[in-house]
């Protein structure tokens, strides 16, 4: 298949048949999601079974909740409703999960290219970390990275990134050798000015501080990772490119939920996604004005839905830098932001 059409169609008329061969020719006897979303887990959130009671159940009951308080709706509308919805997000979910998968993939290729240029650099962080997601993290904020918990965890890892990111610049104070001389390369002209950073950084110590450091608590010296990020060219321009691409993908990733929080009725959705969405055709049963308030009654129920498709992908992309460098490192604090709109949209 090469158009994403064409991909989008099949799996739609493969879940149409699993539907039909296990629940019958009644198409909402209960709904397959196995196909419907590639057949596999998602990003944490399960397997299809478990999309099916995250995103769509809970809303199935909401409808008939929130309608039957306020007494706006008949209860055959509200059956309707039910309906409408449950046959919505059975062609709504997979399309937004799709799609917000494209965004990550296309982030993976622009990721692949800075390991490739920076492969040394690169190794060696996703040696010491074990996960593309914090790796690529590093990579993008290595000072932040270098001052978080994971120093403090793995001070020997850290010690091994930066050996290879200053060319072996570093490994002179961190092996408390200190008086020889540094180490050649593109970095002789810095070695004066280094060694006076690490002369200031000795003189900040307190009484109790004086005693040998350990490992970790070197490489925790601002002063120290200042002078490393400064000295090295390497670690610069790595983090000046993957900061655009980190930028890029979560610029992607809100605009994309926007286009869909944003609309103001189950047709501007269609818009947006670009998808003729199953279920709309329900509506029809309903005449008059309680029409209007039952599409708005979808409307919103559908948006809570979306809301948490869109914010379960966000986090289990952060999950892993948080565990690696804590809430508080830029990486993290720029995901939560998005996810802090989307949710307020």
């Amino acid at each position: 298949m090469s158009s994403k059409n064409d991909k989008k169609l099949l799996k739609k008329y493969v879940s149409q048949i699993l539907k039909e061969n296990e629940f019958g020719t009644d198409a909402m006897g209960g709904l397959d999601y196995s196909m419907g979303f590639g057949g596999g887990s998602y990003d944490g959130a399960g397997s299809g079974g478990s999309f099916y009671k995250t995103f769509v159940q809970p809303f199935v009951d909401v409808i008939g909740v929130a309608a039957g308080k306020t007494k706006e709706l008949a209860r055959r509308s509200i059956t309707v409703l039910q309906v409408a919805f449950e046959a919505l997000m059975t062609t709504l979910v997979p399309f937004l999960t799709d799609s917000y998968d494209e965004i990550f993939a296309s982030e993976a290729q622009d990721i692949a290219k800075i390991k490739n240029e920076y492969s040394s650099y690169y190794r060696a962080s996703d040696e010491a970390l074990g996960s593309d997601l914090a790796t690529f993290a590093m990579i993008a904020f290595p000072g932040p990275a270098l001052l978080s918990k994971f120093v403090k965890n793995a001070p020997g890892a850290a010690k091994s990134v930066l050996s290879v990111a200053t060319g072996g610049l570093s490994d002179e104070y961190l092996s408390g050798a200190g008086g020889k001389k540094s180490p050649g390369g593109i970095f002789d002209s810095y070695a004066r000015s280094y060694q006076e950073l690490l002369s200031e950084a000795e003189k900040e110590k307190d009484d109790k501080s004086k005693k040998e450091q350990t490992l970790a608590d070197k490489i925790g010296s601002k002063k120290f990772i200042s002078a490393m990020l400064d000295r090295s060219p390497l670690m610069s321009a790595a983090s000046k490119e993957a900061q655009e691409i980190y930028r890029n993908t979560l610029n992607s990733a809100f605009e994309q939920a926007s286009q869909v929080l944003s609309a103001k009725s189950i047709d501007d959705i269609e818009k947006a996604t670009g998808e003729k969405l199953e279920g709309t055709e329900e509506l029809k049963k309903i005449t008059g004005a309680e029409r209007q308030r039952a599409e708005q009654e979808l409307l919103n129920t559908v948006k809570k839905s979306v809301k948490k498709v869109y914010i379960s992908k966000l986090e289990a992309k952060v999950k892993p830098v948080a565990e690696a460098f804590g809430e508080d490192h830029p990486y993290v604090r720029g995901y939560r932001e998005v996810m802090n709109k989307i949710n307020a949209l």
